[in-house]
């Protein structure tokens, strides 16, 4: 009897270290995650700055500050719960994974949305992008549709499938 209640306690003691894990809740200060502050449910604290490249195009990735906050996934390890926000109203909930990736759903502040693999704060494995117009799938590279996948128009019956090049039908 008194075996059976320990092993029932050391039971839920696992089972709740598996829903109620670590968690990090990170805020970031500026809307392209450059000023990252990250803390955990014990209590410890992740930081960093970086700054960004002015490529004068739509969309570049930064490989200082793609490495920055791959670095911090990698460094809490895989199966971590994670929420980040931006002052914007960007919010990002998922699971880290092995190699600083993500499991991530993102809610974007302008209605947009992702759910897929990111690799640091960028889209990059297989995902869904959604936008107001139209809706992307398949593998992300850098942020972009590359490859294989599809884009689907939401206001009206189209749907291009086959290869893309930086989120354009290729």
């Amino acid at each position: 009897m008194i075996l059976m209640k320990y092993v029932s306690f050391i039971v839920a003691i696992l089972f709740n270290s598996y829903l109620f894990g670590e968690q990090w809740n990170c805020a970031s200060e500026d809307s392209l995650m450059q000023q990252l502050i990250c803390t955990s449910n014990e209590g410890i604290v992740f930081s960093f700055e970086s700054s960004s490249e002015d490529a004068g195009i739509f969309y570049e990735v930064n490989e200082d500050l793609q490495l920055d906050i791959k670095t911090f996934i990698e460094s809490i390890g895989p199966g971590k719960r994670i929420k980040a926000s931006t002052p914007q109203g960007d919010l990002l909930t998922g699971i880290t994974l092995e190699g600083g990736r993500i499991e991530a759903s993102v809610s974007y502040a302008n209605g947009d949305s992702y759910e897929g693999i990111l690799l640091g704060a960028y889209r990059h494995g297989k995902g869904i992008y959604k936008q107001k117009e139209y809706v992307l799938e398949g593998e992300f590279i850098d942020g972009y549709l590359l490859g294989e996948g599809s884009k689907t128009y939401l206001n009206r019956n189209q749907v291009i499938t086959g290869g893309f090049l930086d989120s354009l039908p290729n």
